[in-house]
């Protein structure tokens, strides 16, 4: 631990509350990382124009994961030095099929646009669905089939159940396409279904700057809350959940505090005293 050369951290539910802000305890122990040489880096399945908007360009982190791993920036320089987008043969197809099963949908621009998104609304009234819209209406606009011919970033379906996430994991996943369940920051309770580029993951992106930064991943550590931190939490070598996390990941993972009490902190202080 007291070697480690890399942190990444998610987050919305690891050190962001939803609808507050990151506390002053969890910055302070960011601005005493400055003064160390290990690389910061925030993990999100936030777009980056999201992230932007709840953290400064001054945040003291020096690269960001966004969008679940599908861009890396450089905080420093706002240099985007990867990204990756969901090729339009495979949007047809998926598309095709929750257009069948009746599933609202969201579509993605590509990045640094990815903030911008078509929406589907079935039949079916999800109220975390609407919300989501009446939240991002700025960024909306109704989905047009002509549309498809181009690239997307991501595709995103909202479930009230998981057994509909698991019906549609088993249909799609033949298609070779990265599926990520993560659980809505907004209501905390809805799934997210998002589906990627196949190699989208903030593991995966993880292993990129690693590599790029000559670090061996036997000196990483991640801190994590749900379920799309799981490729990430697979591949650092020290691996966290706040307290807050779902039963399923604590009994995978080493637990922190909870993000009501600076779980972030209380794992980074550890080893920066």
């Amino acid at each position: 631990m007291k070697n480690i050369k890399i942190i990444f951290t998610d987050l919305d539910g690891t050190i962001l509350p939803y609808n507050r802000f990151i506390s002053v305890t969890d910055l302070e122990t960011f601005n005493l990382l400055k003064q160390t040489d290990i690389i910061k880096v925030i993990a999100t399945g936030r777009t980056l124009n999201s992230l932007k908007s709840v953290i400064g360009l001054d945040f003291p982190i020096d690269y960001a994961i966004f969008s679940s791993g599908s861009g890396i920036i450089n905080w420093q320089t706002q240099e985007i030095i990867t990204y990756y987008s969901f090729p339009q043969s495979k949007l047809k197809k998926i598309t095709q099929i929750l257009f069948n099963l009746d599933q609202n949908f969201l579509i993605y621009d590509l990045i640094p646009h990815n903030h911008y998104f078509q929406y589907y609304q079935s039949s079916v009234i999800l109220p975390d669905f609407q919300r989501y819209l009446s939240i991002n209406q700025q960024f909306s606009r109704p989905f047009q089939s002509h549309n498809l011919n181009q690239d997307a970033t991501q595709l995103l379906t909202m479930l009230d159940s998981l057994d509909q996430f698991n019906y549609l994991n088993d249909l799609l996943e033949k298609l070779g396409i990265k599926i990520l369940r993560a659980t809505s920051p907004i209501d905390n309770q809805t799934i997210w279904m998002e589906f990627f580029n196949p190699e989208v993951s903030k593991g995966n992106a993880a292993n990129f700057l690693c590599q790029k930064l000559a670090i061996d991943p036997l000196y990483s550590l991640g801190i994590g809350n749900d379920f799309n931190d799981l490729d990430l939490l697979n591949f650092t070598y020290y691996s966290y959940v706040v307290d807050n996390a779902p039963l399923e990941l604590k009994k995978l993972y080493q637990t922190t505090a909870s993000i009501d009490h600076n779980g972030f902190s209380q794992i980074m202080r550890t080893f920066i005293r």
